[in-house]
Order: structure tokens, then C-alpha cells, then sequence
């Protein structure tokens, strides 16, 4: 199981100065929508993947002073290191009690030596920041108008006085 950093963007302003910090980074990571996560209380997340809780601490000093010095995010950003995902803890229960047998170090050296990822697509960045403008409309955080140049994402309703006559 790889620790991970783990953030809390609480607006779109700051997924996106997250995802752009995560970029300039040389860690593993994901940016993106957590609503969805019946585990997560966040509408939005990010990760940075590293292997080990020694390599997340050292992780985390390098993110939080990325975070720390981004105009758009700063010290007040949540971030935390987790074990894996909530998911997964809800799942087998909490990571501190997590238990490994002693041929598993042995057994991920033989498999990772071997392992070859074929190269991912790129992602569709266009149809993905969509998606986040959609949540950010609809969680009520405006900041998405700073992405649609003060455009509302969707038109609002016709509504009409129940008074008149």
C-alpha cells in the first residue's frame, strides 16, 4: 500500500493552483473531483503517490512548501499523509492496524523489477476541467467564474412572484 499526501482543495481556484503546482513536481499524482467519494466529506482532492512513510514524509516537506509558497494556496490548505485510500481503510479497516507478511518486501521487488506500465493516454484536459467547473456550479463555489470569465455556467430559471396577479 503506497502512502500518500493528501489535500484538500476547498475551492476550484485552489484545485486548479494545486493541479498546477502538482505538475511542476516530480511525484506520481492526481488532481481532481472527490464528490463523488462516499468516504470523502471534500468535493474536491489531490494525491501524491510515494512508496513508503519515510518517502511521505520527505514528500510532504516538498509539497507543503510548494503549497505554502503558491499565492493561490498558502499554509491554510489542508494536507495530511494517509496510508491509502479511504476506500480502502473503510474496507480493511484502519491503516495503523494494517498487517504485512515478512515475504512481501521480497515478493514487491520481484514484481515491480518486472512490472512495465505502458504509457498513459493523455487525459481529455479540456472535458476534465469541464467537470470541474460542473461541480464547482453546482456546490455553489463561485470561484468557477474566475474559468468562464464571469459567465455563469448555466443560465438561471425563469422564476415569478407568487404576489402577482
Amino acid at each position: 500500500m503506497l502512502p500518500e499526501d493528501a489535500f484538500e482543495p476547498r475551492s476550484l481556484r485552489e484545485l486548479v493552483a494545486l493541479w498546477g503546482v502538482a505538475q511542476r513536481l516530480e511525484y506520481i499524482s492526481k488532481c481532481g473531483v472527490d464528490l463523488y467519494n462516499p468516504y470523502s466529506s471534500s468535493a474536491y482532492a489531490g494525491f501524491f503517490y510515494v512508496d513508503g512513510l519515510a518517502g511521505a514524509r520527505a514528500a510532504y516537506r516538498v509539497v507543503r512548501q510548494a503549497i505554502d509558497g503558491d499565492p493561490k494556496l498558502g499554509p491554510t490548505v489542508p494536507m495530511v499523509i494517509k496510508r491509502g485510500c479511504s476506500n480502502f481503510e473503510a474496507a480493511c479497516g484502519p491503516s495503523d492496524k494494517y498487517t504485512f507478511r515478512p515475504e512481501l518486501p521480497k515478493l514487491e521487488a520481484y514484481l515491480k523489477d518486472r512490472f512495465r506500465m505502458s504509457p498513459m493516454p493523455e487525459n481529455n484536459a479540456s472535458a476534465t476541467f469541464l467537470v470541474w467547473i460542473d461541480t464547482a456550479y453546482r456546490t455553489g463555489d463561485n470561484t468557477y467564474l474566475e474559468f468562464t470569465k464571469g459567465e455563469p455556467f448555466r443560465p438561471k430559471s425563469v422564476t415569478y412572484d407568487p404576489a402577482a396577479g
